[in-house]
């Protein structure tokens, strides 16, 4: 059993004010935190008490900012609302959770939109060992921003009735599917295991979820704008589909379409492209480098094989670029000698 030192809880709240920043730092749950410093005889606020001190002083935000979606960075943010927002109008509230881990985006949504709301965090407690994650939500009220997202396809139950945007200019659609795919969409990869590579085939796919006439017009206009094909899969529930790609080069040429001129975008999923294609890179170049050489007489008779035209520069004392371009067809011979890659190889 962990065991606590509530003094110095005590103190690390005093000056935190937050029970869930104490928790993070002594790496424990609030539930814990509080039992301590009511055991302590520290006074703790209630959500109430928190929430009526917020609620009386007006919120300084940028009620405007949706009005008129002409910048990359309004583009993004309504793309990110329309997969992992709501905006429940009878209320006029507004509001993202993610993983805290995602934090970033919820900070620089707040930035955008110049308000003084706090950002909230919260856990959630599963499995069987007990393990929590953390998520943060940044929630607002406003009926101008509530109002204008409605008239932007961003209603209530969104999750059923979305459509492509008709009010983003077609310049900036690029940056409002960034915005979805950081929200709603997923890019992974694996090695898939090869006999003539010892650490495999690099293999990923890239999956877009929404409603079906969403992903129909998405992957529409992503074939128009980059002459790449999605695929559609549909979802059990007949509501909704995925738009999936496949292919490291088609990811990779996709992936490069959707984040040129960016300036705002996940990191947590950047990297993971950037990932994906360094290895791809490294992959592409063991191949092109480390593939097996026959050397034949110019009769065509075979002699020996090399690992590579490394290996085959080394031993003979050839030149290892005239030893590729005999492989590639550019020469007839390298010298007095036909080279060829295995895969190209017939026996005589």
């Amino acid at each position: 059993m962990k065991i606590y030192n509530e003094v110095l809880i005590c103190e690390d709240y005093s000056v935190l004010k937050s029970i869930i920043k104490v928790a993070k730092k002594h790496k424990s749950y609030p539930d814990r935190i509080s039992k301590i410093l009511k055991k302590n005889k520290i006074y703790i606020p209630t959500t109430a008490q928190i929430a009526s001190i917020f609620s009386s002083q007006k919120m300084k935000i940028d009620e405007s900012y949706f009005e008129t979606i002409d910048t990359e960075e309004k583009a993004y943010f309504l793309g990110f609302l329309a997969a992992d927002g709501s905006n429940f109008t009878p209320k006029n509230k507004i509001s993202i959770t993610l993983n805290s881990k995602d934090k970033e985006i919820l900070k620089k949504f707040k930035i955008a939109l110049k308000a003084d709301k706090l950002i909230t965090d919260k856990y959630q407690e599963s499995g069987i060992k007990k393990t929590f994650n953390w998520y943060s939500t940044f929630t607002i009220s406003n009926l101008k921003l509530s109002q204008d997202l409605l008239f932007h396809g961003i209603c209530d139950r969104k999750s059923y009735y979305l459509k492509f945007p008709t009010t983003v200019p077609k310049d900036l659609i690029k940056h409002y599917i960034r915005g979805h795919f950081d929200g709603d969409g997923s890019i992974g990869y694996r090695m898939l295991p090869r006999i003539r590579t010892k650490s495999g085939v690099p293999i990923a796919l890239i999956a877009i979820i929404s409603t079906i006439d969403f992903i129909q017009s998405l992957v529409n206009f992503i074939y128009i704008e980059t002459n790449i094909k999605m695929g559609i899969k549909y979802h059990p529930n007949k509501t909704h589909s995925y738009a999936t790609l496949g292919g490291s080069l088609n990811i990779i040429q996709f992936m490069e379409w959707l984040y040129k001129d960016s300036t705002i975008y996940l990191q947590r999923k950047y990297k993971k492209y950037q990932e994906f294609k360094l290895i791809y890179q490294e992959y592409k170049y063991k191949l092109l480098f480390n593939r097996k050489i026959i050397q034949c007489s110019k009769e065509g008779a075979y002699i020996t094989t090399f690992n590579s035209k490394e290996e085959a520069s080394k031993i003979l004392k050839l030149n290892m670029l005239g030893i590729y371009n005999n492989c590639t067809g550019r020469t007839k011979t390298s010298g007095k000698f036909v080279f060829c890659f295995e895969k190209n190889y017939k026996k005589i």
